[in-house]
């Protein structure tokens, strides 16, 4: 059952996991600052952004990414999962590189320097079942 949020008092199935939560439960829309837009896509192959000048994404205002204004390229290197028709677990790293558009929020933009490059990386083990 749903003990706080919008759904308060209503029936939810519990996401497993160490601490049991669920979907089903959202906070208040109150809750929630600012949603932050991107476009990305996710991948195991290499992925890269350049800028000679330092500007990664359109309308960014100060060079640079992750709060260091010297940097000019952004690059990461994933694990390929390789074939999975043998069924068996394969390591593999995904990986996703794209720009953070504007908040709405002249405040939040200044504060975080949005708009501005994004970059993440998931580490897991993928396998193909029947």
């Amino acid at each position: 059952m749903c003990q706080d949020g919008s759904r308060r008092g209503l029936a939810c199935t519990p996401g497993g996991g160490i601490e049991p939560t669920s979907l089903d439960c959202p906070p208040f829309d109150y809750s929630f600052f600012v949603s932050l837009p991107s476009h990305s896509q996710t991948s195991t192959n290499a992925v890269s952004m350049s800028a000679a000048n330092g500007l990664f994404c359109p309308g960014q205002h100060n060079p640079g990414a992750f709060g260091n204004p010297d940097i000019r390229r952004i690059e990461e290197t994933g694990i390929p999962t390789g074939s999975l028709l043998d069924l068996q677990p394969h390591p593999a790293t995904l990986l996703s590189l794209s720009c953070t558009a504007t908040s709405g929020s002249a405040i939040v933009d200044d504060v975080a320097d949005f708009p501005g490059p994004i970059a993440s990386s998931i580490a897991g083990t993928l396998q193909m079942t029947q």
